[in-house]
């Protein structure tokens, strides 16, 4: 028993020295010791498993251990101090174990600020130039039903015109992940597997019912069309029967969230602050995109055509021409956040952030999806002085500001910022009512035993 804990330490330590040194290193399995027999891939620890394969085919693996008290002794205080000091060496070591802007490494030639921002100009001006279906939406009406997308009579400041600036306003510091942020993020992403497309969402005890129809729907009609896929479900408070069940049937990889490690206004699920910080995570294990979905929506058999198109113009969102505007439902905080005037928003409807397929680019991670994960970890940006009260979005529209939608008004500013007038070209096909070209969106859908 005593062996079997030191070399367990061992292989522990030797994992996280080996991270350091080999950001790609998998992390360590639950180890067994098959009559002494280490089962290790660490390479501190490939001598001593040889050694130990070739003294147990004579016997002699009992003895050169336990006949020696000494020689446990030693042993067992090497593997201590292995494994404390290599994992407060990993600990405190700044994140670089995944690369978080897609699987193209950053030289030190993209790192200088004006080459970034001239590449990502260069690659929105290619993405605008690409063929859509979509066409724009025409905004005619006045603000007087300010509810609706309309032409403010005055406004002191518009969209900037200049793809440059606009990119460059995004690739700001204050927009930017810092180390503690990738931590978080690399921590959440360690838990996920690779694959080419990533299905995401995440469910709590309160939506169960709702993911179990979600989850059929991936079943019947996502899984027998979409290869080289995985499906990843974040557990924001299942009960431990639920996850059970979840984790049994769903066929999927479910995974916690770490509210430890994050602002407490993340616990109030309906802000939705986490959706932001998955997709980014899921992002960094993606090959080709990361597809997130929330619990009312079920698939049609046109699947592959949607992953396609996102792989075409680089995303898909939901951008339906009945949405209200942006500012209705988007506190001034978030705006100022971003060093914009609400009323340069006020022709431009707002997103349904419930699904969207990101493609893994640098320019989509860099420009999109890191921004959103930084505001959704900022206060003042993704919940600047809210509460639950601002979630009621049903008051009567006679000015803006009237609620707040979180993670859907910061997708919204994000993506508009960055596309102007054009973002409708990344907009779903039909995508004006709950039910589209590629999914139906149905709120009240419930399968309860689908996983009994």
């Amino acid at each position: 028993m005593h062996l079997k804990v030191c070399i367990r330490g061992h292989v522990t330590g030797t994992f996280y020295l080996s991270r350091l040194v080999h950001p790609t290193t998998s992390p360590p399995p639950y180890f067994e010791l098959h009559n002494y027999h280490v089962v290790a891939d660490t390479p501190l620890l490939l001598t001593l498993s040889r050694n130990m394969r070739r003294r147990q085919k004579t016997g002699e693996i009992e003895r050169f251990f336990l006949q020696s008290r000494s020689r446990l002794v030693k042993f067992c205080v090497v593997s201590g101090a292995v494994t404390l000091v290599s994992f407060l060496a990993y600990y405190y070591t700044p994140v670089h174990e995944f690369e978080l802007y897609s699987s193209t490494k950053r030289s030190q030639n993209v790192d200088e600020p004006q080459d970034l921002v001239t590449t990502m100009t260069a690659t929105l001006t290619n993405m605008l130039q690409e063929s859509t279906a979509m066409k724009p939406h025409n905004v005619t009406a006045d603000c007087d039903n300010i509810w609706n997308p309309c032409h403010p009579r005055t406004c002191s400041k518009s969209i900037s015109q200049s793809p440059e600036e606009r990119i460059r306003d995004l690739l700001s510091p204050k927009l930017t992940l810092n180390d503690q942020d990738r931590q978080l993020i690399s921590y959440l992403a360690y838990l996920i597997p690779e694959n080419d497309v990533i299905f995401a969402t995440g469910t709590s005890s309160s939506h169960y019912d709702e993911t179990q129809a979600m989850v059929h729907s991936l079943h019947t009609v996502v899984y027998p069309r979409v290869q080289n896929m995985s499906f990843v479900l974040l557990d924001l408070g299942l009960t431990p029967e639920q996850r059970q069940k979840t984790e049994k049937s769903c066929r999927c990889q479910v995974i916690s969230f770490p509210f430890g490690k994050v602002p407490s206004y993340f616990r109030e699920l309906s802000f939705c602050a986490w959706k932001p910080v998955l997709i980014m995570a899921c992002m960094m294990k993606a090959r080709k995109s990361v597809v997130y979905q929330d619990a009312s929506i079920y698939w049609k058999d046109t699947i592959v055509d949607f992953l396609d198109r996102g792989d075409k113009l680089g995303l898909q969102i939901w951008g339906g021409k009945d949405m209200h505007n942006i500012p209705v439902t988007t506190l001034k905080g978030t705006f100022d956040f971003f060093g914009e005037e609400p009323c340069a928003y006020l022709n431009y409807t707002s997103l349904q952030a419930g699904i969207n397929v990101f493609k893994q680019t640098p320019f989509v991670v860099r420009t999109i999806l890191e921004p959103w994960a930084k505001c959704a970890l900022e206060p003042d940006c993704i919940c600047p002085g809210c509460t639950k009260n601002h979630l009621n979005c049903f008051k009567p529209k006679k000015e803006i500001h009237i609620c707040h939608r979180f993670d859907q008004s910061v997708l919204s500013i994000i993506t508009t910022k960055l596309f102007s007038y054009e973002r409708y070209r990344f907009h779903m096909p039909e995508s004006d009512l709950n039910d589209g070209r590629y999914v139906n969106i149905n709120r009240g859908q419930k399968k309860p035993n689908y996983f009994n």
